[in-house]
């Protein structure tokens, strides 16, 4: 059943009982049913600046300037493709948003430089459990946590963080290469293997130590962090082992003179005189394959390769051979290619001559990086996704599909689709500029500015933010409650229905306008000359993709105030749930905690949600059993992030958008082995802080 209908079918069934069985005050469940409904308003606008913020760097080209950035940094080298894009952007991504973005975001990057698309999913859905407890700025730990258990100070809230932080950056450091072998073989990813733990180490070291002092940004600065060093080793080659994939390159007939680095200046001189002669030649001479030429430049007369011969068929171009300059030779190797450019059969190259990457460095463009340029969606997926079903946030070209099919409802709906997923249209970012590499990347570093700037108390803006003082509206609505507004604008509701119950939303602190919006219109004004898109198709877009996460999640706020308030007649249903399980299990409930927020996650799709729901029977629990809340807590935290690789709204939003059709339940028992990992790993991490 889709995430919209579910949570807010359970949150209906949950107020039955509440009233029937438990015999709850029919004045108190009503009051949550509408303080949920309020209190969603907090998650949306988060969400709905999110969108806003990743909109506003696609109409400006700055995510399209990241990912060709990416691509030329990693030169086809798979560990560093899966490594720089798969975990370190996607943690940056994660930090920013979260609600599967990152998959959404970085599984069409992978599957366009070649990668299998399942692998791709997969190996997308693990890393992101590493980093989703402090995802979209904080929110599972400051909303999730601090609104369920309203007694926690924020130095409680940080030891919940900091303690999760441990737990999952040791889990990390065992599941990442488990996890980067599922996309790439064993004998690939073993001489890698230094790279891969310095990668890992380069975000989970920061998220670490930024938990100890903050909440909000540390998965958004740890995964900057993380992608600046991840890149450094790259181009450095540090740690990176061999791979076929540049062998291969080196006889790719693409790869001609203009992409191979010449490592001297007479060097470049003998392939810049072979390319000259070359133009206009309308065919080749035969030359035997893996033939050394002393002095290409003697041979000056036309050479013709035999195509039924050499399996070679190039007319009235340059020529197309692989050449590698070693030791002022050139070594000319032969591939077989159709005439409508695409790739041929594989032919065995087991008698080739390898040719070592540190002598060689081929230098691709673009549009040669995207082996996979588009990918078809069909129908059927999109129907899952159709009149907002699901909470993930959608990728803005599936969106896109969505509204052409309903604004053409009268038309048969389209079995598939197809969609670009390359970035041959940025093909002019190749050249680096150091304009280009502040300004477009400039969404990102503003946020991390702005967060910090409103975060930190010593400032005086997060005071400033949050004032309740003077009213600029002061008034009673009748039995609905009291209402008054701040000239900051926090809202707030008190007395609902007569009842203790009260509503607050702080329209500049929570994450939203600052700093979601003021980071998406900077760019928008910098490049306003060079928008996809105007403002306003971008507000409208915004306002049509998040439906789905607003009825989603005013469900899932209404079923979690229905749980955790009480009353003078009743406990709440939380309270007792914690107390049965408690009693039942005694020490055993250890054990429960990690699962509890996992099944959260894949109910709800969301590590807030997840969060929001089983916080306080944690928390009771804890009480019950003499045991420390917070690691406690932080347990069932990490199991909320791990939920979310077989969260069924996430697997769907990430197999959409890189047209993979298969059974959903063939991707859960693949990321069930990494989940399982990190249940025992996390459980035996905080065992010491649990019983401190």
């Amino acid at each position: 059943m889709a995430t919209a209908k579910s949570l807010w079918l359970a949150a209906i069934l949950l107020f039955v009982l509440k009233l029937w069985y438990l015999g709850a005050s029919p004045l108190e469940a009503c009051a949550c049913f509408i303080k949920g409904c309020l209190q969603a308003l907090t998650p949306c606008s988060i969400v709905a600046g999110a969108i806003f913020l990743f909109d506003c760097m696609e109409s400006s080209q700055c995510l399209a300037w990241m990912k060709v950035q990416l691509r030329l940094v990693t030169n086809s080298h798979p560990i560093a493709e899966v490594m720089l894009i798969g975990f370190c952007f996607a943690f940056v991504v994660e930090g920013a948003s979260g609600f599967g973005t990152p998959a959404a975001l970085a599984a069409p990057m992978l599957y366009s430089m070649g990668h299998p698309k399942m692998e791709c999913v997969i190996c997308l859905l693990c890393f992101n459990t590493c980093m989703t407890i402090f995802g979209a700025v904080g929110t599972p730990v400051w909303f999730g946590i601090g609104e369920v258990v309203p007694d926690y100070a924020e130095a409680d809230l940080l030891q919940v963080g900091f303690n999760a932080a441990i737990a999952l950056g040791a889990a990390a450091v065992a599941v990442v290469p488990g996890v980067v072998y599922i996309i790439v073989p064993w004998d690939e990813v073993r001489p890698s293997l230094l790279f891969i733990y310095m990668s890992t180490l380069s975000c989970v070291l920061p998220l670490i130590g930024l938990s100890f002092v903050n909440y909000e940004f540390p998965t958004l600065a740890a995964g900057i962090v993380g992608l600046c060093v991840t890149t450094v080793l790259t181009v450095c080659g540090i740690g990176l082992g061999p791979h076929n994939r540049n062998q291969e390159d080196l006889e790719d007939p693409e790869l001609g003179p203009e992409n191979v680095i010449p490592q001297t200046e007479q060097d470049q001189k003998d392939i810049h005189n072979v390319e000259m002669e070359s133009m206009g030649v309308e065919k080749l001479e035969k030359i035997p394959s893996e033939k050394l030429l002393e002095n290409p430049l003697a041979n000056a007369d036309s050479k013709i390769f035999d195509a039924d011969q050499w399996d070679l068929m190039i007319t009235g171009k340059a020529p197309t051979v692989a050449m590698a300059v070693e030791e002022g030779q050139l070594n000319t190797t032969d591939s077989k290619r159709t005439m409508n450019g695409r790739d041929a059969p594989a032919r065995d190259r087991s008698n080739k001559s390898v040719k070592s990457f540190k002598s060689v460095r081929s230098v691709k463009s673009v549009k040669q990086m995207a082996v996979n340029h588009e990918v078809e969606v069909c129908g059927k997926t999109l129907k899952k996704f159709h009149k907002a079903r699901h909470m993930s946030i959608l990728p803005k070209k599936i969106a896109d599909l969505l509204n052409h099919d309903s604004e053409n409802s009268e038309e048969p709906r389209k079995r598939k689709h197809k969609v670009d997923i390359h970035d041959g249209d940025a093909e002019h970012f190749a050249e680096f500029r150091l304009f280009d590499a502040i300004f477009r990347t400039m969404p990102l570093w503003l946020t991390v500015l702005l967060l910090i700037l409103t975060r930190i108390e010593p400032i005086g803006l997060k005071g400033a933010l949050r004032i309740k003082e003077p009213k600029i509206v002061d008034g009673d609505l009748g039995t609905l409650g009291h209402l008054s507004i701040s000239p900051v604008g926090r809202f707030a509701l008190s007395g609902i229905l007569g009842t203790s119950i009260g509503w607050t939303y702080e329209l500049l602190y929570i994450p939203f306008i600052l700093p979601f919006v003021v980071a998406g219109c900077a760019p928008l004004m910098v490049f306003r000359r060079e928008l996809e898109e105007s403002p306003m198709q971008i507000l409208k877009s915004v306002m049509t993709r998040i439906k789905g996460p607003a009825i989603a999640l005013s469900g899932a706020l209404v079923l979690v105030e229905l749980l955790r308030t009480s009353d003078a007649l009743k406990d709440a249903p939380a309270v007792i749930i914690g107390t049965r399980l408690s009693e039942t299990l005694s020490h055993g409930f250890m054990a429960l905690s990690f699962p509890l927020g996992a099944l959260g996650s894949f109910f709800s799709g969301s590590t807030t949600v997840s969060c929001l729901t089983f916080t306080q029977v944690q928390k009771v629990a804890a009480e019950k059993l003499n045991l420390s809340s917070h690691a406690l807590i932080a347990l069932q935290l990490c199991g909320a992030s791990s939920g979310n690789a077989f969260c069924l709204s996430n697997i769907i939003a990430a197999t959409a958008v890189i047209g993979l059709h298969v059974p959903e339940g063939m991707i859960v028992k693949r990321v069930l082995k990494p989940v399982f990992a990190q249940f025992v790993v996390c459980t035996l991490v905080l065992l010491p802080f649990i019983y401190a």
